[in-house]
């Protein structure tokens, strides 16, 4: 049973965590949609800005390339025009003055420089184009991104693709908890199967024992004086708990003609000892103890029920040690030994005590049972004869 509600609990867990799951589904795979759709790459919202950039400013862009590439290459005073001349200049002067040479040497490497460059700026003039359709897609692009990272509050694109893995994961947990519950409803089911088949049995079992029980319970009763004493005991099915799938209610009557009751609101408390001790007594043939204790069995009942039910006691030590509390004279006579428990004040705390009786201070005893604190010499010679005639 314990197997049984430890997984039904699991089932009912993960049912609502896959309720609460699922419940969320629908935006989760649509966030994860839309970051698929858009698809987007570490560092594409920087490349895209720098395209952007480049697009919007692409006339201002080509133009000024072509003009500082004329200014370098073709206009009327060019660079390169001027810094030939002056190449030309230091290497006639080389020759009368020799630091002259190296500097033509330098002014030559920057003249190629500048070329390099002059031509590099006209290709890339003629190569910037407006493009208004590219510039909308890009515009497009960089919103859209920039968006969404404002939705999902990300700081970039790496924490945006990191929470689309995010999503994914989630939804494929979602799935797999369709399989886990399926495969826990399986192991659900069958302990299911196995509880309810070992509660079929225990019910079948009390039925027996109830039916088996009755009669010699109420003949038991009738030794104890309780000649009309009924007993019925009545198996009812109720909801599954650890203890079985039935309330055993024990219904009882003392009285002739009267309809077994629940015992709980009908029976007296004498009536209740001797069912206790009738009870106590049928378990008794059928398992071996060591020993039985009966703390006050005797409560509720007095004179020739008590003497019975001193008689019953006694039987059963028979086959048992019997330890018995009791304030009942004819029930302590007939105890083949015979304690005596007391309490005492000792440094201010109560301390009980338990002492053997020898026969003349056990007389004692059961002679203050029948009379008071200090019996009379009636009571004493009641209690001798109490003793001897048990003995």
């Amino acid at each position: 049973y314990q197997d049984w509600s430890i997984i039904s609990k699991e089932v009912e867990l993960l049912k609502e965590q896959l309720h609460n799951a699922q419940a969320d589904q629908d935006y989760l795979q649509f966030q994860l949609s839309e970051l698929e759709e858009l698809d987007i790459k570490a560092g594409e919202l920087q490349e895209c800005q720098d395209k952007l950039s480049l697009l919007e400013n692409a006339e201002e862009i080509a133009e000024t390339l072509s003009q500082v590439s004329n200014l370098i290459l073709n206009d009327e005073n060019a660079i390169v025009d001027n810094l030939r001349k002056t190449e030309s200049e230091l290497l006639r002067l080389g020759r009368k003055f020799a630091a002259a040479n190296d500097w033509a040497i330098r002014v030559k490497q920057s003249l190629l420089d500048l070329e390099d460059a002059a031509n590099e700026m006209d290709q890339n003039s003629s190569s910037v184009e407006h493009d208004p359709a590219e510039l909308k897609r890009l515009e497009n692009r960089v919103d859209e991104i920039i968006r969404l990272m404002t939705k999902h509050r990300k700081q970039s694109e790496a924490e945006l693709v990191e929470y689309q893995l995010e999503l994914s994961d989630k939804l494929n947990s979602i799935n797999n908890s369709d399989e886990e519950l399926t495969l826990l409803n399986g192991k659900f089911e069958k302990a299911d199967s196995t509880v309810q088949k070992l509660a079929d049995q225990l019910t079948n079992q009390r039925k027996q024992i109830a039916r088996g029980i009755s009669e010699p319970l109420i003949q038991e009763l009738r030794l104890l004086g309780m000649p009309d004493a009924e007993i019925l005991i009545s198996v009812d099915p109720v909801d599954r708990i650890a203890t079985g799938q039935d309330k055993v209610e024990i219904m009882f009557t003392s009285n002739k003609g009267q309809t077994p009751q629940d015992i709980s609101k009908v029976a007296s408390g004498g009536e209740l000892s001797r069912l206790m001790l009738s009870i106590k007594a049928e378990m008794a043939k059928n398992t071996q103890l060591p020993a039985i204790i009966f703390d006050e069995v005797d409560t509720g009942v007095s004179g020739d029920v008590a003497d019975k039910v001193g008689d019953k006691i006694k039987a059963l030590s028979s086959n048992m040690q019997v330890l018995c509390i009791t304030h009942l004279p004819q029930i302590a006579s007939k105890a083949d030994s015979h304690y005596f428990v007391h309490k005492e004040q000792e440094q201010g705390r109560t301390v009980t005590g338990i002492k053997p009786l020898e026969k003349s201070d056990r007389i004692v005893e059961i002679a203050k049972m029948l009379s008071t604190a200090n019996p009379t010499e009636a009571a004493l010679e009641h209690a001798k004869n109490l003793v001897e005639n048990t003995a």
